[in-house]
């Protein structure tokens, strides 16, 4: 039986910013930039009187929580495939 080869080839992903999006327009899985200014990752959002609350955890799988405003703009960020 013939065995066939797979290049392995590493892919150079780069965390951008996509989009800037009301905190309506979440969902969990997305990375967003917290009050606090760090790349999160969401895990739950839950819709308050006065906003959302967010529970997110940060790049050391820590439980990060916040709330935002229906108004607040919230920086969305996805990895893309640098080919450099």
């Amino acid at each position: 039986m013939r065995m066939n080869k797979m290049n392995a080839t590493m892919k150079n992903m780069e965390l951008i910013l996509a989009d800037l999006l009301f905190p309506d327009q979440l969902m969990k899985g997305d990375m967003i930039k917290s009050p606090d200014q760090e790349i999160v990752t969401i895990k739950s959002i839950t819709s308050t009187d006065i906003g959302f609350t967010i529970e997110a955890t940060n790049d050391f799988d820590e439980l990060v929580e916040f709330h935002l405003t229906d108004d607040d703009m919230i920086h969305w960020y996805v990895y893309a495939v640098n080919n450099d």
